[in-house]
Parts: structure tokens; sequence; C-alpha cells
């Protein structure tokens, strides 16, 4: 509820169908908000979307990051009509716009494991 806009699907994998990622209102473009798959940090928005790539990422610094888009940013309209939708719906991993348009890391090596059989590591 509230301003998580998220849940988990019938596979048990949460995700946002928000860019609020769960905070009260859009995260800057200098708040780190998680990581992706491919372990790259997902950071706030940014005003000029013309910055990032077709991953909704960009170099800083010399490191590649991503960064979550504003509704206005991914819902675009023209003349009343939706001409870009939040979810393209063609993705087999379901990438909401909003956070990821693709990978931009290698995850061909990834590992992903049931959650009731992981320990998470003490800091």
């Amino acid at each position: 509820g509230g301003h998580w806009f998220g849940h988990t699907s019938p596979q048990k994998i949460w995700h946002y169908h928000a860019p609020y990622v769960g905070h009260p209102q859009y995260p800057t473009e200098d708040e780190l908000v998680g990581y992706a798959f491919d372990g790259f940090p997902i950071y706030g928005v940014v005003e000029d979307t013309s910055v990032l790539d077709g991953c909704n990422g960009r170099v800083v610094n010399g490191q590649y990051q991503y960064h979550v888009h504003m509704i206005s940013q991914v819902n675009a309209t023209i003349n009343g009509k939706v001409v870009k939708k939040y979810c393209n719906g063609m993705s087999p991993a379901v990438n909401w716009n909003y956070i990821l348009g693709c990978y931009h890391g290698d995850i061909s090596r990834a590992k992903v494991t049931d959650s009731r059989h992981t320990t998470i590591p003490d800091r």
C-alpha cells in the first residue's frame, strides 16, 4: 500500500508499478534506491531523460548506473492517445520501464534462488 505500489507476481517475484520505489515522493538523481539484477546501482529521477540510454542508465564518474523515471517521463500521450506505456509487455522478465528498460550488464551467470532457502549474511 501507500507509496510502495508493488506486489509479488504469482511466481513470488516482487515488482513495482510506480517509480516511487518505496519513497513517499520521487527519489532524487543522487539517491540510491537499490541494485539491479546485473549488480548496477539504481538511483532516483533525472529531469532530462535524454542523458539516459535504452536501459534507463548512464555513466557517472566512470561508473554505470540506472535511474528511475517519473510517470510523466514514461507514459506519453499525443492528442490524448497513449504512445508510450510504462510496461512494454514484450520482455520475458517483465521489466517495468519506470525502473529498467533492459539490463546493461551480463546476467547470464546470475543465480536466482528461493528466498525460503537463502541465508541473509550478517553485516
